[in-house]
């Protein structure tokens, strides 16, 4: 179960790479085996909205952002976004032709949801998963009949 699980977290790492700024997503993914004698369970984590990358950020009823506009500043300058600095010390970040803050952004994905998500998802890593989902299955069927 063990190489499973590393394959699973190695090919989670793979798919989501073209899709990082920062390196903590790719980080985050570990896993856990637990076994006895009735089951055994393998489960995979990611940080907190690790699914957003295949779904995008969807609308949010409330105003809180809950660091949301923070790691938006942290994606935009990891990315090399142009920026500027204004006389207050807001840093504004280019995207197509208009300046956002962290914070700004935040509110126009929070009333909106973001680019992926209004654009109904995108394939990054469920295909991949299923695959090896597929293959853990069979070779559990062929343990279970060669005993």
């Amino acid at each position: 179960m063990e190489q499973y699980a590393q394959a699973g977290v190695n090919l989670l790492r793979q798919s989501i790479a073209p899709y990082r700024a920062t390196g903590k997503t790719e980080e985050s993914i570990r896993y856990e085996v637990e076994e006895n004698p009735l089951y055994t369970r393998m489960t995979i984590y990611g940080r907190k909205f690790f699914k957003a990358i295949e779904t995008g950020r969807g609308k949010r009823k409330g105003t809180e952002y809950s660091g949301f506009d923070e790691s938006l500043d942290e994606y935009m300058r990891a990315k090399g976004f142009p920026s500027k600095t204004s006389k207050s010390g807001n840093v504004y970040y280019r995207i197509g032709d208009q300046w956002f803050t962290g914070k700004s952004l935040a509110y126009l994905i929070n009333k909106r949801g973001d680019s992926v998500y209004r654009s109904g998802g995108r394939q990054v890593y469920s295909d991949a998963l299923e695959k090896l989902m597929q293959e853990m299955k069979e070779k559990i069927k062929e343990r279970i009949l060669s005993l």
